[in-house]
Order: structure tokens, then sequence, then C-alpha cells
């Protein structure tokens, strides 16, 4: 009887990680999807974070405005394909009986595509670059070694974060 309860333990306490960590990524994907749309404040998205941020802090609000632009008329920041993204973690998560493997597998498959995503941003961002005058990329490339050696917490006022 005693193992019987362990089991059940064991199991609610792993579905209940997995059910957190589904939340955790539908937050996620909702406040990158908030910001990189440009609906906070008035200037271009504050905190498109590539995985680079002096870069990205580096670039103008226009410059910033206009990776942002071109992430959403790319398919992976599309409305419909956030929304789809979230629903099938609720599908999975409203299984019954609760699979687990279903849900890995959802995320697992968000996992490729938010790496598409970041590809798509960095792609997005050295076009940007590229079409920079050889002076503002002189400019940018003085503002990058500023923000790599700003104290963390002017960084983070400064990206909004």
């Amino acid at each position: 009887m005693a193992e019987q309860t362990t089991n059940k333990s064991t199991r609610l306490l792993r579905n209940m990680l997995v059910v957190s960590l589904a939340a955790n990524l539908i937050i996620v994907g909702l406040v990158v999807g908030t910001v990189v749309s440009g609906r906070l404040g008035d200037g271009g998205p504050r905190s498109v974070n590539i995985g680079n941020g002096s870069i990205t802090r580096a670039l103008s609000p226009e410059e910033r405005r206009a990776v942002g632009d071109q992430l959403r008329h790319g398919q992976g920041l599309s409305r419909a394909a956030r929304r789809a993204m979230g629903e099938s973690v609720v599908n999975a998560l409203r299984q019954d009986p609760f699979d687990s493997d279903v849900l890995r597998d959802v995320l697992a498959g968000q996992g490729v595509r938010m790496k598409a995503l970041r590809e798509q941003a960095q792609d997005a961002l050295i076009v940007q670059i590229e079409n920079m005058s050889t002076e503002r990329r002189a400019e940018f490339a003085d503002q990058v070694e500023r923000e790599m050696t700003r104290p963390r917490r002017d960084r983070e006022e400064r990206s909004g974060g």
C-alpha cells in the first residue's frame, strides 16, 4: 500500500513539474511575443534579444523596430503560430489519461521552432548591419563595446529589462 502511495506521489510530482515547465514556456512565449510586437511603450521593441544583448542594445530604436518588423513578417512570430503552439500544450495537458511523452514531444517541437526563430532574428540583425553605412557601423561597434563594458544594472535599465 505504501509503495502504491509513493508511486502516485512521484507521478503527481512529475506531472506537476511538467505542467509548471509548460506554463513557464507559455509565459515566456507571451512575453517575447509582446516585446517583439512593439506593443510596449513608444519605440520599437526594446528587447529583441537574440542571445547577444550587447549587440541588440546597441541598435537605435529605429534599427530595433526594423529587426522586429522583419521578424513579424516571418512565419515564426505570427499570432496564429503562437496560438497554435499554446493550444498544443493545453491539449497535451488536458489529455486523460495524461501522457507525459506527448507533452515532451510538444515541448521539443516548440524548442525546434524557437531555435528557428532565433536564427531568423540573427539573420534580421545581420541584414540591418549590412544596411549600415561604414560610419554607422563604426559608431555601432563603439556602442557595442560600451554596452559590453557597462555595469549590468545600467544595461538592464537601458534595455527595459
